[in-house]
């Protein structure tokens, strides 16, 4: 029997960069900051949900439920904390009960040692009763089948339906639990997917730090993410194959209390703008992740490779990859790609033809590494490519059949669209964004490189990015705007503007930016914006709406048209 102990010390009073905002969305399309709860610990808040006017938090690292009162969200306090015995991710209450999901090494060990008695058994599911809501009384905690640790898959979702709780415990597979009784939680499933040793996305894990519930060597199960509920239902995605419908006699919706209607007012604005008009354009070809253009062309990455589009977006020519084509950029006649597993893919272009020059599947030793973006220095004769959570990789690629890896560039958490849209003409650089701020890769004529950070996160975060603008200045979004860095003097000697806020916009996303217009899209919303930036300082919103699709890193062409990939939709088009 674990010992639960809720700690009451006075309310952390550091940054807020690992803590809680609360935001007034009485006007949805105006949110209004009204306060935070900062943290002074480097671990983050996953996960946070709010019963009877307390806020509970899950916090990664230090492995707590933090209490918070928030009756008066001008003034949130601190309540404490209860440890929970696992990485705490997901956050559920069902009546008094309040559901955490929590993973990776239980409290009892070292997470260095593989051996451990508690090396991969923090993988579950804790209930807590809250009746008295400052003090959270543990009621039980059930464990997974068996230890599991993979580094990079650490996500752990949770959701109670009608007294039945559902566990997304990746690679572990999908528990669901009768919690009826919450002292003594049935199990009712456990469902897995398994992926043959002959598919294209089995993977051999051979690094020795992995624990798995079952012999490695001979099967995989693929990492399940989440799952919504239907009647008689459950649709379940994993990272690796997509969705899966299972039959589950036991399932059903939960009753709806309320709904809401919500105006359109403030998704479409349109100031001055002069557009032929907007488009969504479908490819055949798969989802569409990213566009770039050459000559009179423009290349389409997509889920099936790359699909040639003249002018007019109608298909001219298409070339099939093995994998999906997450990114792509052009520089000089040569196109350089992101294709996910199969690492980096470099092709020769011609008008509208395609010629494979090489490529690689890159991988750090004893680590699949999916490549899901490239930044290419202005010369050509270096990329860098995103790869595991916190690691890029640098490549000479200036022979296409033999790339090298120069270095492994280890940093903070780096979420997607993490390479800098746009070059610096004045610079043979490449510009990335991590958790823990901004870092230059600076390419020398003797061969040469260097790599300079700025570790400050408050020019970006991870519902932003950032662009190439102007005068050796990087637009970074972020806190619902924009701030402009000056890195003429070199990364060292960097300074930042004020923030710049675009009226009521909350702007979130990925920014591209060209002759004095910023596009931004923001995949969890639609929402794409467009802003007339020639005055850097003073912005005029142009356009603003949203689709119904997962929107990607925007392009600006050399006519001004703007296109934003839209995956399954195909193309968002705004003809100027």
């Amino acid at each position: 029997c674990r010992k639960v102990v809720l700690e009451t010390i006075p309310a952390p009073t550091l940054s807020t960069v690992c803590g809680i905002e609360i935001y007034d969305i009485s006007i949805p399309s105006n949110p209004e900051f009204v306060s935070c709860m900062k943290s002074s610990e480097p671990s983050e808040r996953i996960d946070c949900t709010v019963h009877n006017g307390y806020l509970y938090a899950g916090v990664w690292g230090t492995q707590r439920i933090e209490v918070y009162d928030v009756r008066n969200i001008y003034y949130p306090k601190y309540m404490g904390y209860v440890n929970t015995d696992g990485n705490t991710y997901g956050l559920k209450v069902s009546g008094d009960i309040l559901v955490a999901s929590t993973g990776f090494h239980s409290n009892k060990n070292s997470a260095l040692d593989s051996t451990d008695f508690g090396y991969g058994t923090g993988n579950g599911i804790s209930l807590f009763n809250i009746a008295n809501p400052e003090n959270p009384k543990e009621i039980t905690t059930i464990r997974a089948d068996g230890r599991y640790y993979e580094i990079g898959k650490d996500y752990w979702n949770v959701m109670v339906v009608e007294n039945l709780v559902y566990f997304s415990d990746l690679y572990n597979g999908l528990y669901v639990y009768d919690i009826k009784n919450p002292e003594a939680p049935i199990e009712i499933q456990h469902i897995t997917l398994c992926v043959d040793r002959k598919s294209i996305y089995y993977r051999e894990f051979n690094e020795e730090c992995t624990v798995f519930p079952y012999d490695k060597a001979q099967k995989m199960q693929s990492p399940i993410t989440s799952v919504s509920v239907g009647n008689g239902v459950l649709y379940i995605t994993d990272e690796l194959m997509g969705v899966h419908v299972v039959e589950a006699h036991y399932a059903k919706t939960a009753e709806e209390k309320e709904s809401f209607d919500f105006s359109e007012e403030g998704q479409f604005v349109y100031s001055e703008f002069l557009i032929d008009g907007i488009e969504v354009i479908p490819l055949e070809k798969g989802q569409v992740f990213a566009i770039a253009e050459y000559g009179t062309y423009y290349y389409a990455g997509t889920s099936d490779g790359m699909v040639v589009l003249d002018k007019e977006f109608k298909t001219v020519n298409f070339m099939q990859t093995h994998s999906a084509v997450r990114d792509l950029k052009i520089i000089g006649d040569k196109i350089f790609t992101a294709e996910s597993v199969d690492g980096i893919g470099i092709y020769q272009i011609s008008e509208m033809e395609i010629t494979k020059l090489g490529g690689s599947a890159l991988s750090e030793p004893n680590r699949a590494s999916v490549c899901n973006q490239i930044g290419v220095s202005t010369d050509g004769k270096y990329a860098v490519v995103t790869s595991r959570l916190n690691l890029f990789i640098l490549l000479d690629v200036s022979d296409p059949t033999n790339i090298q890896v120069v270095e492994y560039l280890k940093n903070g958490a780096a979420y997607y669209r993490n390479v800098c849209q746009g070059v610096n003409t004045n610079k043979n650089a490449i510009y990335l964004t991590t958790a823990a701020g901004i870092s230059e890769l600076l390419f020398h004529e003797d061969g040469t490189y260097e790599y300079n950070q700025i570790n400050d996160t408050s020019f970006y975060t991870s519902t932003g990015g950032f662009t190439y603008a102007r005068d050796n200045q990087i637009l970074a979004i972020t806190q619902n705007g924009y701030r402009l860095l000056d890195i003429s003097n070199g990364m060292d000697l960097t300074t930042a503007s004020e923030k710049v806020n675009i009226h009521n916009l909350p702007l979130k996303g990925v920014p591209n930016y060209r002759d004095g217009v910023l596009v931004v899209s923001y995949a969890l919303t639609g929402r794409i914006s467009v802003i007339d930036i020639e005055n850097l300082e003073i912005p005029k919103l142009m356009l603003d709406f949203c689709v119904d699709s997962a929107v990607d890193a925007p392009f600006i062409a050399s006519d001004g048209t703007i296109i934003v990939p839209a995956r399954y939709e195909g193309m968002v088009v705004i003809r100027k």
